[in-house]
């Protein structure tokens, strides 16, 4: 509002590209592993460039713990150093900075893993944390995120580990730095990393969902929750059909508009639409479950709680004959709010557990020598869901994010000249994304769903969790190990462009 006036900014697309980007930085991994190959010790220290305006989650935000909680290594230390810069603003973006991290993280595991003698898979599986481990498998020290230390649920890491290297067929690997086919200049390697990370189930305390049930039967949304393509508003419908047991077409939602009464602080991130927007959703659903059953008890002569409420109508738990209509119950709406405690960041799914997401990824790429051209052949996607609320949407996700991340990898590139003062990537002649002819020839999802059986309230929505930025993390380490395993030059820098790559080679670094 501007002046008591509805308003609307318009930018221009050399604006809308230099106005926010990915955060940058610059970071330093040292991590070590006894003789048998068991880690003993992750260092990890960042400093990230927010750009001059800042946000709340640079590199000190660490997401879900990561990288020390991925895996089981008992001592483990990390420091984020958020710097401002002249620079416009770094914000969010898909998986915020796990990419970077990971990067640098993963590369280290492949070189303990090398020097071992070890294969990188072996390495991963038998240190990755897994479901039922306590994360972190010792007590902090010093937490300032306040993360929960908790036992892992739905994190089936050497499961999906697995199903990936058989889609990927790793046995097709010859060692580090080791081409699977060579064809004149072209060489092609195969690569595979992991990761953990939060499971979209946070900051429940800054935000708010509503229903109403009205006299028909149908339920009306009233959700704080926004949509960019992952879809939350249909998933949150069939969230609430399936809780209270009428058909999709019943339930309407209203959203993107602050007359709704809704709030949300945090924001369209963290993976936690569904995940954390659905779990206060359904809280409400239950509160309105609750009024109903006050108000059916007496006539059906049981407790409020020996009443069930599905399918418009209430009825005796055990008797679905013994029955009043929602109609016939109701004679105006009823309505209900949700949110968290004030202030609370990361919950616990229940007490003493909390949810993570195990990611693997593979891929088959195949290098050129003589131009530095990178051509990505086979991309597999590893993760858990929890359990799935729409299919579609979840493979979809997973797919659109892996591909995203190719860019990230490859081609997109933050350019200033200081001399003169200009970004140069202000048009997408110069940023270049992922086009249909850089997604590569095949690409297949693991999809290994796992949770726990509970009140569909009680923790994450029927046990779902978030899955939006989960196909976007591996990008750049996937990519650095399958180039790595092609021609035997480890690159620490991305994108790793033609250019990069050609510098490299001649450098003298390549097999």
């Amino acid at each position: 509002m501007a002046g008591g006036k509805v308003t609307k900014y318009v930018m221009t697309r050399e604006e809308a590209l230099v106005q926010a980007k990915r955060f940058m930085a610059t970071i330093y991994v040292k991590i070590g592993a006894k003789k048998d190959g068991t880690l003993t010790a992750i260092y990890f220290k960042a400093y990230a460039d927010l750009g001059g305006y800042g946000n709340f989650c640079g590199i000190t935000a660490f997401w879900g713990g990561y990288p020390c909680c991925s895996y089981n290594c008992r001592n483990a230390r990390w420091e984020g150093w958020d710097v401002h810069t002249n620079h416009f603003t770094s914000q969010p973006y898909r998986s915020v900075q796990l990419p970077g991290s990971n990067f640098a993280t993963e590369q280290v595991i492949d070189a303990i893993a090398e020097k071992l003698g070890t294969s990188p898979t072996e390495i991963r599986l038998k240190n990755m944390t897994e479901s039922g481990d306590m994360s972190p498998p010792e007590p902090w020290v010093a937490n300032t995120p306040a993360y929960p230390r908790a036992i892992l649920e739905s994190y089936p890491s050497r499961t999906i580990m697995r199903q990936v290297m058989e889609k990927i067929d790793w046995s097709r690997w010859k060692g580090w730095g080791q081409p699977i086919a060579v064809s004149g200049s072209k060489r092609r390697g195969l690569g595979i990393v992991y990761s953990g990370y939060d499971g979209g189930f946070a900051f429940d305390g800054y935000r708010s969902q509503a229903v109403s049930l009205n006299p028909d039967g149908s339920v009306s949304i009233l959700s704080s929750s926004q949509s960019a393509g992952q879809s939350p508003w249909t998933t949150q419908c069939q969230l609430v059909a399936e809780s209270m047991g009428i058909a999709y077409e019943d339930v309407n939602i209203f959203a993107g508009d602050t007359n709704t009464g809704q709030w949300d602080l945090f924001g369209m991130r963290g993976s936690s639409s569904l995940t954390t927007g659905g779990h206060l959703l359904l809280m409400a659903v239950e509160k309105v479950k609750q009024e109903v059953r006050l108000l059916a008890a007496p006539k059906l002569g049981v407790k409020p709680e020996e009443v069930e409420v599905y399918g418009k109508k209430a009825y005796v738990k055990g008797n679905e004959q013994k029955a009043i209509p929602i109609s016939e119950l109701l004679t105006q709406v009823i309505c209900a709010s949700a949110t968290g405690p004030p202030g609370s960041d990361f919950p616990e799914s229940t007490p003493g557990h909390k949810v993570r997401n195990a990611m693997v990824q593979a891929a088959e790429v195949e290098v050129d020598t003589e131009t530095g051209e990178v051509r990505v052949i086979k991309l597999v996607t590893g993760n858990c869901p929890g359990r799935m609320i729409n299919p579609a949407i979840v493979k979809n996700q997973y797919i659109s994010g892996a591909v995203m991340a190719l860019g990230y990898a490859l081609q997109e590139e933050f350019n200033y000249d200081e001399e003169k003062k200009a970004y140069l990537h202000a048009s997408y002649a110069n940023l270049k994304v992922p086009r249909v002819k850089d997604i590569p020839d095949v690409i297949e999802n693991v999809i290994v769903e796992e949770y726990t059986e509970r009140a569909p309230h009680e923790g994450t929505p029927y046990g779902a969790i978030g899955v939006g930025e989960l196909g976007h993390w591996a990008g750049p380490s996937v990519m650095a190990t399958a180039i790595y395993n092609a021609i035997g030059i480890r690159l620490k820098t991305i994108p790793m462009k033609p250019e990069r790559i050609l510098e490299a080679i001649k450098g003298g670094g390549g097999k």
